[in-house]
């Protein structure tokens, strides 16, 4: 029995090793196959010459297609950085999935205008389905309320109607954190005022689905 089992073993291992391996989906991928409309100031081309010249340690930017420069700031497997112009940048990174789940993609626009305030878009890894909605709730006032501003959230709600605020993510520790720049935007008096209100961070870590707030 078992003679005639191995040429069938040595078949079935010659079709296995002959089988291409799937190539790891990259953050400089991401970056690469990203939709114009994810992307828009920077052809595909542009994008692979930005890869290039950081890959040669070159302090080189592109132009894009507003005819400002756009330079790779730091590129791993898990994130790319991308200084998009002189007043905005990007992070796309990619989401470890759970076992069974697919592979997601982060992109953290931020501008810098007139403080650092950002968004963030979450797809799929081939860009065809745009998930932020299933996968991360976007804080409300109420949720950067401190204690102290709990019992103050109307006289809140009505010197701050809306936050400025940054987003980074850190690949190696999954966390997503977001800091409040709302206070720069208003006169130092209502700053004063409205700061032991409201939290100067909240942070939320990626499991493998989905963005969970932490304590």
């Amino acid at each position: 029995m078992k003679t005639k089992l191995l040429p069938f073993l040595a078949i079935a291992a010659c079709a296995l090793t002959a089988l291409p391996l799937r190539s790891e989906f990259t953050a400089a991928k991401a970056f690469v196959t990203a939709p114009q409309t994810v992307l828009p100031l920077l052809d595909s081309t542009t994008r692979l010459d930005m890869l290039d010249y950081h890959a040669s340690g070159m302090d080189v930017k592109s132009t894009n297609v507003l005819r400002g420069k756009s330079g790779v700031k730091s590129l791993s497997p898990q994130a790319i950085e991308i200084d998009m112009t002189e007043v905005s940048d990007y992070l796309i990174a990619v989401l470890p999935p759970k076992s069974g789940t697919d592979t997601l993609v982060a992109v953290i626009t931020t501008m810098d205008v007139p403080e650092r305030d950002s968004r963030l878009d979450i797809y799929s890894s081939d860009w065809s389905r745009a998930l932020t909605d299933r996968v991360f709730r976007a804080p409300a006032v109420r949720d950067w309320l401190t204690p102290l501003g709990k019992s103050h959230a109307d006289q809140v709600t009505e010197m701050v109607p809306f936050m400025l605020v940054a987003y980074s993510y850190d690949p190696s520790t999954r966390l997503l954190t977001l800091t409040n720049n709302t206070g720069k935007s208003l006169s130092s008096e209502d700053s004063a005022a409205v700061r032991p209100y409201l939290r100067d961070k909240l942070q939320y870590e990626w499991n493998g689905r989905r963005f969970e707030p932490r304590p």
